[in-house]
């Protein structure tokens, strides 16, 4: 285990205000920035495949090592801890309305081989909570309406306190309750559903879809657990579509204005307007971001989880690392920042 901290001086995207998101009719579509971020501070590396960091008041930031099955820290001091080894590749992170640490674990891997076929992968999903006094665990749910939940990947909560699971492998979002009494398919038909977020106003649900083409869209929230629909099924706006082919969208997080960052694995980050619009492409040198989230007592120190570009994912060299952004990030609900 190698953990490194080194300083750095940041170079960040523009800090101008935005005056308009939507161009009007006619006018010219200007090009998006672009930066380009030298240098930056590492947390932590030598790890597997991290994912899903979560930055808490007292400066520790928890994350995850997806294959290595742990729930890992880094507290204000930089010292390194495996907070809790939770098996079935813990992939989401987030704090619940209880403070509890809920986990979306994509599951193990493994399913009927036919020796005559190549070999089949099943993911067996799960939605487990975290006591962060005891570190017990508990599991929430497994099956959504008797079929085994598939490769669970991130997760958001809502002013309900219920939480919305993007499945990759269902290529669908759930909604569920934290005490484990309710589990539904909120929206479907989502290829491979990756990153979630929320609106500042609570009201649009954010989704990274990864593959065959990468896509981020947007549903309206109408009541507790529901979504806009059209003809019996949730109603996505297309905001975002990737435009070269090894473009890969995963995880996403939300700035105060409403502006949305989503991971571009391979490229870097991609910062759009809530109407789609690309406003700046920012290239990390050396590294590829995975997962993202603001913390601080301004909301502008950006936490992030990824790889040392060019290598592959699973056998990386998983890092944690942090920077000045320009801009304050969406505080999260339920998460104690002070």
């Amino acid at each position: 285990m190698r953990i490194t901290r080194r300083s750095a001086i940041v170079t960040t995207a523009s800090a101008a205000a935005l005056t308009s998101i939507a161009p009007a009719f006619g006018a010219e579509v200007k090009p998006p920035l672009q930066t380009k971020i030298a240098d930056y501070k590492i947390l932590a590396h030598g790890l597997r495949f991290t994912e899903a960091p979560v930055a808490m008041a007292d400066g520790s930031v928890f994350f995850v090592e997806i294959p290595a099955g742990n729930v890992d820290r880094v507290k204000a001091d930089g010292t390194f801890e495996i907070f809790k080894h939770t098996d079935d590749g813990p992939n989401g992170l987030s704090i619940g309305p209880d403070g509890g640490l809920y986990v979306a674990r994509a599951g193990s891997r493994s399913g009927p081989q036919d020796p005559n076929a190549p070999p089949v992968t099943v993911f067996h999903g799960s939605n487990v909570r975290l006591d962060p006094a005891t570190r017990d665990m508990k599991i929430l749910y497994t099956q959504c309406d008797g079929t085994d939940l598939g490769r669970c990947d991130d997760l958001v909560f809502d002013e309900w306190g219920d939480m919305w699971v993007t499945d990759l492998a269902g290529n669908c979002v759930y909604n569920a309750r934290t005490d484990g009494s309710m589990i539904k398919i909120a929206a479907g038909d989502l290829p491979s559903a990756n990153g979630i977020g929320l609106s500042p106003d609570r009201r649009t649900l954010y989704v990274a879809l990864s593959r065959p083409v990468s896509k981020l869209v947007a549903f309206e929230i109408t009541a507790r657990g529901t979504l806009e629909q059209e003809s019996g099924k949730a109603k996505p706006r297309v905001l975002a579509t990737g435009t070269i082919e090894d473009q890969h969208f995963d995880s996403l997080c939300v700035e105060a204005d409403g502006s949305i960052l989503v991971c571009n694995v391979g490229l870097g980050l991609n910062r759009y307007a809530p109407d789609g619009t690309l406003l700046e492409q920012i290239e990390l040198t050396n590294f590829w971001p995975v997962n993202l989230v603001f913390g601080g007592p301004d909301m502008k120190t950006l936490f992030l989880t990824g790889y040392h570009a060019g290598e592959k994912p699973g056998v990386q060299d998983g890092h944690l690392i942090t920077l000045r952004w320009a801009r304050a990030g969406l505080k999260m609900l339920y998460r104690k920042y002070a």
